[in-house]
């Protein structure tokens, strides 16, 4: 409220009701919100608000104030239009969207051109059209006053009169000097209160304090004050002489670093962490821990890559306050950075009304180091996906999300929010135990979602047997906008490396639905032990589908045997549309990987044949089969005429390697090149159109 004299030195008298007199009186005496002020109106509110005021009745003002906050707080700007009865909205859904996204410091004097001199009075409510035109400014003002920071900023978002009277709340909280008139101007705010902006769930405005008040001096918090100006010369990223190298063990902000920032900050006692996160945020310069604070509320970039940056818990809170302002940004990489529970959670709030990031890496390191605090961090990627329906793609691989298949509460709530979510086109759960339970999730989620438009789906070294098989079976045959689906390093027919009893039952299911799906373009089933009987089953099922769009598909490591690979070259021959086949570490020839087996080539003669007629494959890898040098070349001179690598170069590949240990086998069978395979790979070597972006090759 304006405690400055009006111009004229004489103060407004409001006119108050005998029936208004009484209701005071019993506000004064009550010791709790009168039950009858649930009855009141919101005008009849602000009028009461209005008495109390003027009548200098502390109680009867607080109770006021109390009954409208409890009647307006927590509400989104379309119910509290309606709430208010509020009629002359914006000039447009651009004016309103831009009110509701402006910072909550923004000051009355700082309208947008199509807003000037429309900064009058709330609007009048319909059925007290009277009393409430009545009510002075400075009530409206003052009956605001236990309104959340919050609602404040959606009532910004009802019209144009709310919008400023909102402004002028909300300046005034958040800017006013003592003595001061509240600042018109961004110019003109020297002052900021961090704390309630922190509180009300606003972190990242630090950050856009710093880049939108050119004459900001202080961040304030209950009993500490930073100096804004010192900040800025503050180095983030100095350490001691003798600090440990080892970025796993160093903290986040210590050292001389701390010690410097710390002398920026007034008042007693150690500051609180949202304090110094705040003060980082607005006036860093540079980098802290591979962070690029300066560079990041500057706006300057649409891509950002922080991937294994040793960021942390606190990393990620500081992320929280920098994101969200960051306007331009629509891909982001937070990829193996030990973000915890809590520093997810930070990320992920900040990230709830962010429409305009796209992509988001939150990956951890495959090995069961969550980035985001395992199950209990997946919680809050749920309530973000249930909210955001701006993000199109995110990575979740590696990040422990079921406590190694122990806990099964944090993907159930992830599969819930897949079922509202209608703008993700890319989920990769790949690495993370999700086991039959967690997967059946999952697809009932996705397959129950009318809206969905996933289109990638990475399921990758899950733990997924038969029954999980048939649940994703189920979800593929009803999912058209699905093209690309990723169920390698399973069990799909219930055996692993560590052996199990084989059942064809899940992988049939699979290939009924490939029979009726018409939209996959990738299936990659590598790592599954399917054996003849299960590689057959899916390609008879691709090769009755006359629909089917299938361009790549890979079958490596599976135990296919001359039986299975006869199964294949079928199916190759007539899937006019298949481009890349990977048939490498089976056993087409009948020989395993230790040389066992009895020698035959009925099956990669039937292949070759396949090769032959199918016009559109530019990649069949046949590595590690157990070749024979007569096989090899009969391949090879097919695979010249075709144009055909025979091992797995990609046309636009810049780099093949040979000579890897395969981490994926148990017992790590060396990936060197047999001189059968030898032979395959002169054969690519020789063609331009196989090698034409090729700029390294690793054999040895």
């Amino acid at each position: 409220m304006d405690d400055a004299p009006p111009e004229d030195g004489v103060y407004p008298v409001p006119t108050i009701a005998a029936a208004e007199l009484a209701v005071l009186r019993e506000m004064c005496e009550a010791d709790s919100m009168p039950a009858r002020l649930e009855q009141c109106s919101i005008s009849e509110l602000f009028r009461l608000v209005e008495g109390a005021s003027f009548l200098d009745a502390p109680g009867a003002l607080n109770h006021a104030q109390h009954a409208l906050a409890s009647r307006l707080n927590g509400k989104r700007a379309d119910e509290l239009t309606e709430l208010l009865g509020a009629t002359d909205g914006f000039g447009s859904a651009e004016e309103r969207v831009a009110a509701l996204a402006e910072p909550a410091f923004s000051p009355e004097g700082q309208l947008s051109e199509s807003m000037v001199g429309y900064a009058g009075g709330a609007p009048a409510l319909q059925p007290q059209l009277t009393l409430w035109m009545a009510v002075t400014d400075d009530a409206k003002e003052v009956a605001l006053g236990m309104v959340d920071v919050g609602t404040l900023a959606e009532l910004k978002g009802v019209n144009r009169s709310w919008s400023a009277l909102a402004r002028r709340v909300l300046c005034s909280r958040l800017s006013r000097c003592e003595g001061q008139p509240a600042p018109t101007q961004l110019a003109e705010i020297t002052d900021l209160n961090i704390k309630v902006l922190v509180d009300a769930g606003r972190p990242w405005e630090a950050a856009a304090a710093g880049r939108m008040l050119p004459s900001l001096a202080r961040l304030r918090w209950e009993g500490f004050e930073v100096n804004v100006a010192a900040v800025r010369g503050v180095d983030l990223d100095e350490r001691d002489d003798d600090e440990d190298e080892d970025e796993d063990e160093r903290p986040f902000l210590g050292g001389p670093a701390k010690t410097a920032l710390l002398s920026c900050i007034e008042g007693e006692g150690e500051p609180p962490l949202e304090l110094l996160l705040a003060a980082v945020a607005c006036a860093g310069s540079g980098e802290i821990c591979g962070i690029p604070v300066q560079m990041m509320r500057d706006d300057s970039v649409s891509e950002l890559d922080l991937y294994e940056r040793n960021i942390g818990v606190e990393g990620g809170m500081l992320l929280a306050y920098l994101v969200p302002v960051m306007g331009a940004l629509t891909k982001l990489s937070l990829a193996e950075n030990m973000l915890g529970e809590e520093g997810t959670k930070a990320i992920c709030e900040a990230l709830e009304q962010n429409k305009k990031l796209k992509e988001l890496d939150i990956s951890g390191d495959m090995v069961g180091n969550s980035s985001i605090g395992g199950t209990a961090g997946v919680k809050h990627v749920a309530k973000l996906l249930g909210v955001n329906g701006g993000l199109t793609s995110i990575n979740m691989s590696g990040n422990n999300l079921t406590d190694s298949s122990r806990d099964m509460t944090g993907i159930k709530e992830l599969a819930a929010a897949l079922g509202v979510n209608g703008g993700l086109t890319a989920l990769n759960l790949s690495f993370n135990s999700l086991k039959d339970e967690g997967v059946n999730a999952v697809c009932e989620a996705i397959k129950s979602n009318k809206e969905t438009k996933l289109a990638s789906l990475n399921f990758e070294d899950n733990g997924i047997g038969p029954v999980g098989a048939k649940s994703v079976a189920a979800m593929v045959a009803v999912t058209g906008a699905l093209t690309s689906l990723d169920l390698s390093s399973n069990a799909l027919c219930g055996v692993t490396y560590r052996g199990g009893t084989y059942t064809a039952e899940g992988i049939t299911a699979i290939g009924d639905a490939l029979r009726v799906n018409g939209a996959l373009m990738a299936l990659d089933l590598s790592f599954n032990h399917l054996k003849d009987q299960g590689v057959s089953a899916v390609c008879e099922a691709i090769q009755s589908n006359k629909e089917t769009k299938l361009a790549s598909l890979n079958f490596r490591k599976n135990g296919i045997g001359p039986v299975g690979a006869n199964a294949v070259a079928a199916m190759v021959a007539v899937t006019g549309g298949l481009t890349s086949i990977d048939l490498s570490g089976n056993q087409l020839c009948g020989l395993d990987q230790h040389g066992d087996g009895t020698y035959t080539a009925e099956g990669i003669t039937a292949i070759a044949d396949a090769l032959r007629v199918n016009g559109a494959l530019t990649m069949a890898n046949l590595l590690n089969n157990r070749l024979d040098a007569e096989s090899a070349k009969m391949l090879a001179e097919v695979a010249k005429q075709k144009g055909i690598s025979l091992c797995g170069i990609l046309r636009d590949q810049t780099t093949a390697d040979f000579h890897r240990i395969n981490l994926k086998l148990p017992d790590a069978i060396q990936k060197y090149l047999k001189p059968p395979d030898a032979i395959l790979l002169a054969s690519d070597l020789s063609q331009a159109v196989v090698t034409g972006s090729l700029t390294q090759v690793l054999a040895f």
